[in-house]
């Protein structure tokens, strides 16, 4: 009888590869955006740790691997990943918090709406209420997915041998980037009901993202307790010392 041939798993990317670093009884989820990689925000979790933090980082499906793979996941498979990690980390420690990059702190923000037990408070990241030119994504998406599936990113040529090595995709998959705007569209609703801490972190000039989004948010949240934080780039190291420190004080570490 002849074997029947099974699908080789793609393996994640080393630097996109989930974490777990056990510490006290705070614990923080890392979440990272849409078609990026853990890789960009390891190194805060490392940070935490080192102050006795327990810090778990989530790959989300689909992503790590490669931009084929993609297609295979939607949005509800990143939240009930997102709610598993929650449930999981809550195990063993008393307090959690998220800190959520782009689509990252949406998700976190959804879950939070629907739960406030999950959650105990909140680091949105460049979070989008709105995406830039969304209406007209809205229209020609459809239109342009019959001849095209993905849609290359805007990386300069001499960063995109690290992004490949580092789990971050070069091009966006058009079906999931319809659904996407789809799911921000709903976040915006739901954020009403989201009653927890949440410290907005303004990251000027990103590209998908309508600047509008964080005053928005900050306007449009029930939590007594919200503060926006207005960087250039949450990627430059004097940046990152700045969110760093801003979080600690945040969330009282």
């Amino acid at each position: 009888m002849a074997k029947t041939k099974r699908k080789p798993k793609i393996q994640i990317s080393r630097h996109a590869q989930p974490f777990l670093y056990k510490g006290g009884k705070i614990g923080v989820l890392f979440i990272h955006g849409y078609t990026d990689s853990l890789w960009q925000i390891r190194h805060l979790a490392r940070e935490l740790h080192q102050k006795g933090v327990t810090c778990m980082g989530i790959c989300l499906p689909g992503h790590g691997t490669t931009p084929e793979d993609l297609l295979n996941f939607t949005t509800s498979d990143w939240l009930s990943s997102t709610k598993r990690a929650l449930v999981d980390l809550r195990k063993f420690c008393q307090k959690v918090y998220v800190v959520g990059v782009s689509l990252g702190g949406n998700l976190a923000l959804s879950l939070a709406a629907k739960d406030p037990n999950l959650v105990d408070g909140l680091i949105c990241v460049g979070t989008p209420m709105f995406i830039k030119n969304q209406e007209l994504f809205k229209f020609l998406i459809p239109i342009v997915s019959k001849f095209k599936k993905f849609w290359p990113k805007r990386i300069p040529e001499s960063k995109k041998e690290l992004c490949r090595r580092v789990g971050i995709y070069d091009k966006f998959p058009l079906k999931s980037v319809l659904e996407v705007i789809e799911f921000v569209d709903k976040n915006r609703v739901e954020v009403a009901k989201v009653k927890i801490p949440v410290l907005i972190i303004h990251v000027g000039e990103k590209l998908y993202v309508d600047p509008k989004s964080y005053q928005y948010l900050y306007d449009n949240l029930n939590s007594k307790k919200k503060e926006i934080l207005k960087v250039k780039d949450h990627r430059g190291n004097s940046t990152q010392r700045t969110i760093f420190k801003k979080s600690c004080e945040f969330l009282e570490i």
